[in-house]
């Protein structure tokens, strides 16, 4: 008997500082996380990556403090990138 597809969920988890418990911010499914993905060369070999917007969603909700110090030049680059976007 084939088994049934497998479904994988990314959780996005924040810190409630007030309860001093974590909880659950947004769940999305692997495929929607591979939809917003971007393909990036490295040296003649392709990688696919998660989108910028991802990863800055993603550092907000761990909120860790190594996370809080890469934002503000993630957020400065995601500027900068939509600006040349820009037609």
């Amino acid at each position: 008997m084939p088994r049934p597809p497998c479904r994988l969920l990314l959780g996005i988890w924040e810190r409630d500082s007030v309860k001093e418990k974590w909880r659950l911010k947004r769940l999305d499914s692997f495929e929607s996380l591979r939809s917003r993905s971007v393909a990036i060369d490295l040296g003649g070999r392709t990688a696919i990556v998660a989108s910028l917007e991802d990863i800055i969603a993603s550092k907000e909700a761990a909120a860790r403090p190594k996370d809080q110090a890469q934002l503000p030049i993630l957020r400065d680059t995601l500027r900068v990138k939509k600006a040349l976007e820009k037609p």
